[in-house]
């Protein structure tokens, strides 16, 4: 059954941030109003044209609607039909991409995705009339950089500003009902702001919705935050990059064993997304190149090869990496920031590992067997399995690139230098291991700390 999704926008009644009030309904009955703080992202910038305003909205009622409509009453547990009808500034402009839009986000979050549009005659962004107007300084910036409080865009940051004389600007995104990010990127923001001083704008954006819906898989999020990235760029008015920091292995995402192929395997990042998400962006009219200057490297690299490794080093640990943070209930350590048994984590521990930098505590330490590795009524250590499996299979680099391909990456030129990234990946959580899990952890990857 096709869910219908529509949308109103009322700026007679403005939110505190001076958004229009967002509301997106389901044809099911399920209804949500979506909250983008403009007040803070537009501050310091020019007034972005009509397609960007749009183009964030496309994000936001995207990630709206995701989370809106559950998976769990489709008949295979996981598809769902969505049609969304989208009030846009140009509806002609945006119906003459609508294929491209519909196959971008149907390959970003596994489902089928259909949209229409139709003209939009009221504002997105409501200023509010102040007795006194209060002067803003123009954010300067040559490049921007999605920030979301992780190991990898905190390391694209850094290598950005080690490698360019100019000012970045780093784009965060969270929730208004989830706290964790926004902490994450407040710590890590005031440990750049004083190593590059004068040289970092930040602009740590709010976009959420109430209620918040029941759907938590949040395929859906990195649409949002390119649209907020895009917003930037293009309200500066200027013709840079936007960065995607994202190490390869993750923004591949390899399904680890054959359960985990197509839409089971997340893609927020992922080189085929970014490239249609680019074309559908370049075809509104909008400005700014979308890049992963992390997507030929492993999580190791990405840490060793930092342009300033030392530096790194001393902010690392204030960064997060965890897909499950917030299901403390799996975790034997419930103190920790991050559960330890998600493969981000997993990839994480094996990167920091090479640097002398796995020191921190976890949800679940797997190389103990913590994880309940016996116990298959518990979700938590089934990325940890999984793991294990793809290790004892120990596939070649052509078998991996089959495995990419079944995910669907569809640039076959690409396909041996992307299989042969997650080869080294793998040997670098094989590095790992070796040196800290238990024998049965061994033994169930195929590894033996003896051989030669």
């Amino acid at each position: 059954m096709t869910i219908d999704i529509s949308l109103t926008v009322n700026p007679s009644k403005p939110t505190l941030h001076e958004c229009a009030r967002i509301t997106v309904r389901t044809s099911s009955g399920l209804s949500s109003q979506v909250k983008i703080d403009f007040k803070t992202l537009c501050k310091g910038l020019n007034s972005p044209n009509a397609e960007t305003q749009d183009f964030l909205l496309f994000g936001a009622v995207v990630y709206a609607a995701d989370k809106l409509v559950p998976r769990e009453k489709t008949k295979d547990l996981w598809t769902r039909d969505i049609h969304v009808t989208l009030s846009v500034d140009d509806p002609d402009r945006w119906t003459s991409l609508a294929t491209e839009i519909d196959n971008c986000i149907g390959f970003l979050t596994g489902d089928n995705w259909r949209f229409s549009f139709k003209k939009r005659r009221r504002r997105l962004v409501v200023p509010r009339k102040l007795k006194i107007k209060r002067k803003t300084e123009p954010i300067l910036a040559d490049a921007a950089c999605l920030f979301s409080g992780g190991l990898d865009s905190l390391a694209g940051a850094i290598d950005w500003l080690e490698s360019n004389d100019g000012r970045l600007a780093l784009v965060g995104h969270h929730d208004t009902r989830v706290a964790g990010p926004l902490s994450d990127q407040k710590r890590l923001l005031e440990s750049l702001t004083k190593k590059y001083e004068g040289r970092i704008e930040s602009k740590l954006i709010a976009v959420g919705q109430e209620p918040p819906g029941s759907e938590l898989t949040f395929r859906s999020r990195s649409a949002l935050f390119l649209g907020l990235g895009m917003f930037v760029i293009n309200a500066l008015n200027k013709d840079m990059d936007l960065l995607v920091p994202e190490n390869g292995t993750i923004a591949l995402n390899c399904p680890l064993t054959p359960s985990r192929r197509g839409s089971c395997s997340t893609r927020t990042a992922h080189p085929r997304f970014l490239s249609e998400i680019q074309a559908i962006a370049k075809g509104l009219g909008m400005k700014g190149a979308i890049t992963n200057p992390l997507l030929g490297k492993t999580k190791g690299e990405v840490v060793a090869c930092c342009q300033n490794l030392e530096f790194l080093k001393t902010v690392a640990l204030d960064s997060v990496s965890c897909a499950q943070r917030g299901h403390k209930r799996w975790w034997k350590n419930r103190k920790a920031r991050q559960c330890g048994s998600c493969m981000p984590c997993i990839y994480r521990r094996a990167s920091l590992h090479s640097v002398d930098l796995d020191t921190e505590s976890y949800g679940d330490n797997v190389c103990r067997g913590w994880a309940r590795l016996k116990d298959s009524s518990s979700v938590a250590p089934n990325d940890f399995r999984a793991c294990l499996s793809f290790l004892y299979r120990n596939p070649t680099e052509d078998e991996i690139a089959r495995m990419l391909a079944t995910n669907g990456e569809h640039d076959v030129s690409e396909l041996r230098s992307y299989a042969a990234t997650v080869h080294r990946a793998m040997d670098e959580i094989k590095q790992w291991l070796l040196a800290k899990a238990t024998n049965d952890i061994l033994r169930r990857g195929g590894l033996d700390r003896n051989a030669n």
